[in-house]
């Protein structure tokens, strides 16, 4: 949040959203999946 002050909870919600990697289990055992820090930082 320091590098991009700008994004709202929602958005930061979002991009872990979109960021997040499947881990082939249902989506009630993954959630989202695993998270992709390094996609996160980047997006």
């Amino acid at each position: 949040l320091q590098k991009k002050p700008y994004l709202t909870p929602a958005m930061v919600k979002m991009r872990l959203h979109d960021t997040a990697v499947s881990i082939r289990l249902p989506k009630e055992q993954q959630g989202w999946g695993m998270l992709d820090v390094k996609a996160l930082l980047d997006s």
